[in-house]
């Protein structure tokens, strides 16, 4: 089961042991469990200085280079468009 949150939980048909593990979409800036065109206006306002905050800043940085800027906008954008 997918909670869309970052987590992701098993049950363990014979057992019921259950596990649970978290995960990062990248792109995914407000954790919501997918890359939308959302994400990229969250990402867009942030950059312009709004009081926008980033759920999680991580997966903003699409280029992982440690820094937000207007690459990983762009890398964003083209994820998103290339999911058609």
């Amino acid at each position: 089961m997918d909670d869309g949150i970052g987590t992701r939980t098993r049950t363990c048909k014979d057992c019921g042991f259950v596990e649970t593990d978290v995960y990062r979409i990248m792109g995914d800036v407000d954790c919501n469990g997918s890359v939308e065109v959302t994400d990229i206006i969250r990402l867009l306002r942030w950059l312009h200085g709004n009081k926008v905050t980033l759920t999680d800043p991580i997966a903003a940085d699409m280029d992982q280079n440690g820094r937000i800027d207007i690459f990983d906008l762009g890398l964003l954008r083209r994820a998103l468009l290339g999911k058609k």
